[in-house]
């Protein structure tokens, strides 16, 4: 039996592709599916030294979420992990998720760090998702995990449910994981946390998060559009995102034109601008 699948979307990370890889251990219970959807595909042999890689492909340009949903088609573990090909698992990540193997949860939540990729110098990336556990396992109030936590990495996700929702990821250039996250936290019945640490986010120059281009910024104000209406259609009540950080970043890099045109895009698609009003000061305050 396979335990756990760990899917990793690959796109032109030669360079890190095999720190990740060598992050998990080669086990028997453990199979690890790489998606590559670069322009010119890797090798389907590339790592024929591990008896638990397997290379897929998925179309160029559609992103990794794409890719992810194709690992999704091939994958046969308990458990879905996911893992960034620039970021990889801590040395103990596997004896801590092995404690979970056999939880009732259908997501067990855990503790992650981050690091420059190139000089491993230690990075803050991951402090608000370890916030949501440390607040979870203070007050055993449930939502902030459920629905705040956007990334799928630093999880243990039940296969079985994932399936039996047919839940998969959207197939942007951007925020693939928002909604997908936002399924998962409301169709799991039981959810469990950990403060150990098993992954390890890294930061990279001209990452996605670093480089907001004008069609990345609307490609997100789309999707927290879709995430809000998704609480509202299930009736969930949970923090709604606020979309005027990006608006304001369109402001300040492409002009109060393109920003005005985000937000009447926005609201036409039945999204509520005002979401998060009273963090607004805060934000621009912080984006100075």
């Amino acid at each position: 039996m396979i335990r756990y699948s760990i899917i990793i979307p690959h796109f032109d990370s030669l360079d890190t592709l095999p720190r990740a890889i060598e992050s998990v251990p080669e086990r028997k219970d453990i199979e690890i599916l790489v998606i590559d959807n670069s322009a010119t595909h890797i090798a389907a042999n590339l790592f024929a030294q591990r008896s638990n890689v397997h290379i897929h492909y998925s179309p160029y340009g559609k992103g990794a979420g794409a890719a992810r949903n194709v690992g999704l088609q091939h994958a046969r573990g308990q458990w879905l992990l996911m893992l960034d090909a620039d970021d990889f698992f801590t040395p103990n990540a596997f004896d801590a998720m092995d404690k979970y193997a056999n939880s009732n949860a259908d997501i067990v939540f855990f503790c992650a760090t981050s690091c420059d990729s190139d000089t491993m110098a230690t990075a803050d990336r991951m402090s608000d998702t370890n916030q949501l556990v440390n607040n979870y396992m203070r007050t055993n109030e449930e939502t902030g995990l459920r629905y705040g936590w956007c990334s799928p990495c630093a999880k243990m996700i039940k296969h079985s449910m994932v399936e039996a929702h047919a839940i998969r990821f959207e197939e942007t250039q951007v925020a693939n994981d928002v909604l997908f996250s936002a399924q998962i936290g409301h169709r799991a019945k039981q959810i469990a946390a950990t403060k150990e640490i098993i992954y390890c986010a890294t930061v990279r120059q001209g990452s996605l998060t670093l480089t907001p281009t004008l069609n990345h910024l609307n490609e997100r104000i789309a999707v927290f559009g879709r995430f809000n209406q998704y609480l509202s259609s299930q009736g969930i009540r949970a923090p709604r995102k606020s979309i005027m950080y990006y608006v304001y970043t369109i402001a300040r890099n492409y002009g109060y034109g393109k920003a005005i045109n985000a937000l009447l895009t926005s609201m036409k698609s039945g999204n509520n601008p005002f979401y998060g009003i009273t963090r607004w000061v805060n934000t621009v305050r912080n984006t100075r």
